[in-house]
């Protein structure tokens, strides 16, 4: 998701939530990344 996305959502929703979403996107970024590393490295 865009920065710029999570701003708008930012004014229309819950603050709480949108921190929840970002985390979630950081989570499965961060998993792919480890996967795709791993893939990498066999």
């Amino acid at each position: 998701m865009l920065k710029a996305e999570i701003d708008d959502m930012l004014l229309f929703t819950n603050i709480d939530e949108v921190i929840e979403v970002k985390e979630q996107i950081t989570c499965d970024f961060m998993e792919l990344a480890k996967r795709k590393h791993s893939e990498l490295v066999r």
